[in-house]
């Protein structure tokens, strides 16, 4: 089979490498479609470059410039499967494989949270998808929940409370996340669905501890605290991190005013800020003689205050194996806020912090678009604190403090993975070379 990856973002590799290694291991013809053409995209945007070195060689690499062009492109090079994170977006790829015309299988890879199957947004795009790939019996039951939940309610539900989250997740819902499941529709993703686990922790076995440490000049007997910091992005966008990046009240409130997003102005005197956290984490950092690393996303720019108060950075992501993931691998402690990290961390045996943020719309962001709920209080695995409690309270603790319980950790990734880890690659590739091959309306 020819199997091609569509790469419409650069850390769609630290997902799909594992899969792009296995389909070329067992001698199916791999190509992975760079979209090259999008310009607000940073670092994130697929390069070259930047492709994994894999053990059976780098795959054949296509660009595009314009989105369109994949339409050409799926008629031009033919291929058997296309994997993507997300679904099919245009008409000509939408065609159920019962309709003259369609000759390839849509297999979409769905990683939470708040990729995949929230991305869906009509009909065509639900029924483009052959088959979805799901981590956890969990995700497939939140994703068919999700789907069905009624979204006008849900509208309505979020402004009443807009007032306290603000407009940006109103307005994100309304322009996005409006899609709603009947239940034929969901009973066409349940039955779709294969749960074999995250294929991107395939690629933890290829990690070397004592290699990564001494790539980074870390010696074995470091301690280290990884830090994924937040706000995740150089701008800021949304008003809960302009109120969270500002370390004054002044300054907070000259913001809501210039902006005019007095409906913000509550949320000016959720103190403390950004800075008081980064200076509570170093001192405890420095107290458990623990070196204080900050991994940033997609190489973006560091703020001046991260740079400040964290041994060193690390902004270079190597997609396979993932630089977080080799960091985490190596860590005594991983903290974040609400982040896909924290299963990847408890999966590499390293205990995960939450730091929740008041002006944060925890409400929104677990109860609708995405679960987060892997990010709750799990007893040996995951702690969680309030910024507040980390400045006045983290230096009393130790790390110590935050020992990983094995038992208590198996139990968390029964339930938010496929247990026993590892295999899903596999498990993809296998599905495919007898599903694909199967049907009667495919010709290879």
């Amino acid at each position: 089979m020819k199997i091609v990856f569509h790469i419409p973002r650069m850390n769609w590799y630290r997902v799909l490498s594992p899969l792009i290694e296995e389909a070329a291991r067992v001698g199916h013809d791999v190509e992975c479609w760079h979209h090259v053409g999008a310009t607000t995209l940073g670092e994130n945007r697929p390069n070259r470059p930047k492709v994994p070195d894999f053990r059976t060689g780098v795959p054949k690499i296509i660009e595009y410039e314009k989105a369109e062009e994949i339409i050409q492109l799926v008629n031009v090079r033919c291929p058997s499967v296309i994997i993507d994170i997300y679904p099919p977006r245009y008409p000509e790829l939408q065609k159920n494989k019962e309709t003259p015309g369609r000759c390839f299988f849509w297999l979409l890879v769905d990683i939470p949270p708040g990729s995949g199957i929230c991305e869906i947004q009509n009909d065509e795009e639900l029924y483009g998808c052959d088959a979805f790939v799901i981590i956890s019996e969990y995700f497939l039951k939140t994703s068919i929940a999700y789907g069905l939940q009624n979204k006008q309610e849900l509208l309505s539900n979020l402004k009443k409370d807009e007032f306290e989250i603000g407009t940006w997740p109103v307005q994100w819902v309304a322009g996005r996340y409006m899609y709603q499941f009947s239940e034929s529709q969901a009973k066409y993703l349940k039955e779709r669905s294969i749960v074999v686990g995250n294929p991107s922790f395939d690629q933890y076995s290829e990690i070397d501890r004592d290699t990564v440490r001494k790539r980074f000049g870390i010696s074995k007997e470091q301690r280290i605290v990884v830090l994924l910091p937040f706000p995740f992005g150089n701008d800021q966008t949304a008003p809960w991190e302009q109120m969270f990046v500002r370390s004054s009240l002044f300054k907070r409130l000259v913001w809501v005013v210039k902006k005019s997003r007095f409906e913000y102005l509550r949320r000016a005197f959720h103190l403390p800020s950004n800075l008081d956290f980064l200076r509570a984490l170093r001192k405890f950092s420095d107290k458990n003689n623990a070196i204080l690393i900050g991994k940033l996303r997609h190489s973006t720019k560091p703020q001046k205050e991260l740079v400040k108060y964290c041994h060193f950075l690390i902004g270079y992501d190597g997609y396979y194996p993932h630089t977080a993931a080799e960091l985490f691998s190596i860590a005594d402690l991983v903290v974040g806020h609400f982040s896909l990290g924290c299963l990847e961390s408890i999966a590499l045996g390293t205990p995960y912090l939450n730091v929740e943020i008041s002006q944060f719309p925890k409400k929104f962001h677990c109860d609708t678009v995405a679960s987060l709920l892997f990010c709750d209080p799990w007893p040996g695995v995951v702690w969680s604190m309030s910024v507040l409690e980390v400045v006045e309270g983290l230096h009393k603790k130790t790390l110590e403090s935050f020992q990983l319980n094995l038992d208590s950790s198996q139990e968390y990734l029964e339930k938010f993975t496929f247990w026993p880890l590892g295999g899903a690659s596999s498990k993809i590739i296998e599905y495919l070379q007898e599903k694909v091959v199967s049907e009667p309306n495919f010709h290879f």
